[in-house]
């Protein structure tokens, strides 16, 4: 049996005040946009836009990541895409008021109103409640997009493959965090053919799991003030 229960009024609160508060002071809704076309090169051009540029579609494929939305995913203005990836603590905490199953059904209506037509998400340590739920439960409650735990899936020519691991904290936040041993062996799972590599978090062993496959795009979330891009032997 599966029962639903929905967020508490005082959760939503919250976002009734403070989030209209938070877009009036930072109207720009910027992106950071990447031209992935020369994997040889030891940097990216990169730049903050407020309109992406348009691309051929029969050539190119546009990927949009975000990460960490923590429950407010409706506040964001998307970027346009034709694939939206989401790496990670699509909740804001653990805990009664943000841990009952009704916040993933929000989730699920939010991702179902983006206008992309492949949307793939993973969990973070923010998510215990789909820890606990399991992938199955996990993918029922989440309808509207394709979630990866430690599996993958091809969309239009590109395999992604996700993993939700992050390393041991104090944090109370602690879904899907491992010892290092069952960390290591998670992640040496990582195909090689992997065209673009989901993980919540960064470490060394993300970075070898990285290294050994060698993808087009690696992208990662987690680490709220550390947004950006660089090059790392192809990836």
């Amino acid at each position: 049996a599966m029962f639903t229960l929905e967020l508490s009024p005082l959760a939503g609160l919250h976002d009734a005040l403070w989030m209209p508060l938070y877009n009036a002071l930072f109207k720009s809704h910027e992106a950071l946009y990447v031209r992935i076309e020369a994997l040889a090169s030891s940097s990216a051009t990169t730049r903050l836009v407020k309109h992406l540029p348009e691309c051929d579609k029969k050539t190119h494929v546009r990927v949009v990541f975000i990460s960490d939305t923590h429950q407010k995913m409706r506040h964001i203005r998307v970027p346009h895409g034709e694939i939206l990836c989401v790496c990670g603590d699509l909740l804001l905490r653990n805990g009664f008021w943000y841990g009952a199953k009704g916040a993933l059904s929000e989730v699920d209506r939010v991702l179902k109103s983006l206008p992309h037509k492949h949307k793939i998400v993973i969990a973070g340590n923010h998510d215990k409640l789909i820890e606990d739920s399991g992938p199955d439960l996990a993918r029922v409650l989440l309808r509207s997009c394709i979630y990866l735990q430690n599996s993958s899936v091809t969309v239009m020519g590109l395999k992604f493959y996700g993993c939700p691991y992050s390393p041991l904290s104090p944090s109370r936040n602690s879904a899907f965090q491992y010892m290092r041993k069952e960390a290591a062996d998670l992640l040496a799972r990582v195909p090689r053919d992997t065209d673009v590599l989901l993980t919540h978090s960064r470490d060394k062993f993300t970075a070898a799991a990285a290294r050994m496959a060698s993808p087009l795009v690696h992208a990662v979330g987690h680490f709220h003030a550390e947004h950006g891009c660089g090059w790392d032997n192809g990836t």
